[in-house]
């Protein structure tokens, strides 16, 4: 995160931000874990959370492995060794479109019964047990997936998908990891406080305010258009590694229209002439 987007997070409405791998460190990370080993792809994962314990983050999120495509059996035992090497909470993320196996219901309320022992440094409180699985980033596209873990009510549910926030947040989820939020997050976190206290009505049009720019950011792959916006409004450099490419100049001219950047622009120019 560049130093202008990290002044832009430092609001009083934006409590976290979610650091990703570039791309080519992800493709070199799973180069890494594709060994002949079985274990292999665990146990370097479990490696690189030990590795992170150290640092001061507020939990990681886990991807089930990707290309090998194991059974949901596989996948419990691997996700239940990487939260036992954890020392944060841990967020599932279900994105099978990338992975290319999705975690079915039942894997996903097995995982949610995960055990942890946190021992007490003080002498008169003993050792507790909490669940280190707390969350699940929600990319599957399931709505019977997503009403169940919402009922079942001990995974927090975390949308991935942003044009579903609204839909999500009105039927109790948690929340959301929402690309598309590095743009207008107060209107995002408007949303997200109107639809929490029961303003239906606030909420539903801050969301239909919110859907074009969401719609327009998903338009071509992810991250591009969110870089080219933010490159517009002077955050960043508009940059992808290959083979990632920018996004194309008609998307970028509709994300400026949406955001208005060429009439604050036209603005300026008019009061310094």
């Amino acid at each position: 995160m560049r130093a202008p987007c990290r002044e832009w997070s430092r609001t009083d409405y934006v409590r976290g931000a979610y650091i990703s791998f570039p791309v080519v460190e992800v493709k070199q990370f799973c180069d890494e874990l594709r060994k002949p080993a079985p274990d292999a792809v665990t146990r370097r994962a479990c490696e690189r959370i030990e590795q992170l314990n150290a640092l001061p983050i507020a939990g990681t999120l886990m991807a089930a492995p990707y290309y090998i495509r194991p059974s949901q059996a596989g996948i419990v035992g691997h996700f239940m060794a990487l939260a036992d090497a954890s020392d944060k909470p841990v967020v599932l993320y279900d994105i099978p479109y990338r992975t290319g196996v999705r975690l079915e219901l039942d894997t996903l309320l097995t995982l949610a019964a995960h055990p942890r022992i946190q021992a007490s440094r003080h002498p008169r409180i003993h050792a507790s047990t909490h669940p280190r699985i707390q969350a699940v980033k929600d990319c599957a596209g399931s709505l019977e997936t997503t009403l169940a873990l919402i009922r079942d009510g001990r995974l927090q549910v975390l949308t991935g998908e942003d044009i579903n926030i609204f839909n999500t947040l009105c039927l109790g989820g948690s929340g959301a990891i929402a690309a598309s939020a590095h743009l207008r997050p107060e209107r995002f976190v408007a949303l997200y406080r109107a639809l929490s206290a029961g303003r239906l009505d606030e909420g539903r049009r801050i969301f239909h305010e919110l859907a074009p720019l969401i719609q327009a950011l998903f338009a071509e792959p992810n991250p591009a258009p969110v870089k080219a916006l933010l490159a517009a409004h002077g955050l960043i450099r508009d940059e992808l590694r290959m083979p990632m490419t920018r996004a194309g100049d008609a998307l970028v001219a509709r994300l400026r229209e949406l955001e208005g950047l060429d009439r604050i622009a036209q603005h300026a120019a008019a009061l310094s002439a």
